[in-house]
Formats: C-alpha cells, sequence, structure tokens
C-alpha cells in the first residue's frame, strides 16, 4: 500500500503556470524572436495557414483551432456555393429568338440537387452567422472575403458561434 501524499505535497507536484513563470517565459520567447526573427517568421509563412488573414491570426495565437476550423468551413461553404451559383444558377432560354442551340447550363436532376445542398448549407452557416448581429457578421465576412480584420472580439464570438453550429 502506497503511503498518503500530504496536501503541500500534492499542491508542489501539479503543474500550476505561476504568473512569474508565465513571465519568464514570455521574455524568454521574445529574446528568441529578437535573436532569430527571420527564422521564426518563415517557418510560419511556410505553413498553409497563413494563406489568409484568418490563419495568420491562428498561427499566432489570437484564434483558436475550432474557430479556425470554422472560419474555413465557412470559406469552403461559401466558395461551393458561389461557384455553383456560377455554373448552374443563370439559366438562359434554349431557343432565344428563334436560333437553335443548347444552353451551356447543366439542368440534371444532380446539378439540381447538388445545388440544394449547397444553398442548404449555405443558407444555415449565414442564417447562424446572422443571429449573431449585423456588426459581428461583418466582421467575420470582411475577414473572410477581404482579409480585412476589424474588431478581434467580435470575429472571434462570431467563429465561436459557428463552430458550435457546424459541430452539430
Amino acid at each position: 500500500m502506497t503511503p498518503r501524499k500530504k496536501k503541500s505535497e500534492l499542491r508542489n507536484s501539479t503543474p500550476v503556470l505561476r504568473a512569474y513563470e508565465l513571465q519568464h517565459r514570455e521574455r524568454s520567447l521574445l529574446r528568441l524572436l529578437e535573436r532569430h526573427p527571420n527564422t521564426v517568421v518563415r517557418s510560419l509563412a511556410l505553413r498553409r495557414e497563413a494563406e489568409w488573414e484568418i490563419g495568420r491570426l491562428y498561427l499566432v495565437g489570437v484564434l483558436d483551432h475550432p474557430q479556425y476550423q470554422a472560419a474555413e468551413n465557412l470559406a469552403r461553404i461559401t466558395k461551393t456555393y458561389e461557384g455553383m451559383l456560377q455554373r448552374y444558377g443563370h439559366v438562359k432560354a434554349a431557343n432565344y429568338g428563334g436560333t437553335g442551340g443548347a444552353s451551356p447550363e447543366d439542368l440534371s436532376v444532380s446539378a439540381q440537387k447538388k445545388m440544394e445542398k449547397a444553398k442548404r448549407k449555405y443558407d444555415e452557416a449565414y442564417g447562424v452567422l446572422h443571429e449573431c448581429g449585423q456588426a459581428t457578421t461583418k466582421v467575420v465576412v470582411d475577414a473572410m472575403k477581404e482579409d480585412k480584420i476589424g474588431d478581434l472580439d467580435l470575429l472571434r464570438n462570431g467563429l465561436t458561434v459557428l463552430a458550435s453550429f457546424i459541430r452539430k
């Protein structure tokens, strides 16, 4: 039978990050960055996430992983839906003005189903985002489409709500 540990022993053995330890780590990291700025920046720049502003915010720790995944998913949903609109969304007349010829759009049942699915996902994701408010929606959309970051708190809140929606 192992002897019981005293409370003071338990407290000392638990990894607790104290303020002075955090401060020491911060100073050490700053010194490292000062000595090797190009190496650190280059290694971050080589990561796929650095392609867009939201990814860069994730790499430096401003956004957490679920928020970054939510942004990636929203970007994918948006790109899919907008691509479908360009491909299938604008139907032209097959016999306009008495001239023959077929419409270049795919009007098959499978194309219609793909379009409906893409639209449903798009409407659901943006519906959740709109429930966060107009300001939050604008900040998230600007960050996604224009690589422009506004209010970080609104961005984090919007992406957190999206992350919980996308997990369902």
